[in-house]
């Protein structure tokens, strides 16, 4: 099964489970938005992880796990990536579609 497959399935079964399986799947998704996006932009300046975390005073090892979609950051860990990123942490409203 192709990855995009899977994706469609667990959708599918949310969709059918209810609101609460749907909003479980929205909070997923947020979560790895978020690993997506501290790596790219760790990416995008040319930094390793070793250097992102000196610039941020945090471990390597949070970076990784926040990057591989298993780590769950404080806020204040989130800020000092932010800020070492050039990038803000912010709430915003769901966009539709």
């Amino acid at each position: 099964m192709r990855f995009e497959e899977y994706v469609r399935r667990v959708e599918t079964e949310a969709a059918a489970a209810g609101p609460a399986a749907q909003r479980q799947l929205a909070l997923f998704r947020s979560h790895y938005r978020l690993a997506r996006q501290v790596l790219q932009r760790r990416r995008a300046l040319g930094l390793t992880q070793e250097q992102l975390a000196a610039a941020a005073d945090v471990r390597q090892s949070e970076i990784s796990r926040i990057e591989n979609g298993r780590g769950n950051p404080t806020v204040l860990t989130l800020a000092r990536l932010a800020d070492a990123l050039g990038l803000e942490v912010s709430l915003r409203l769901p966009s539709d579609g």
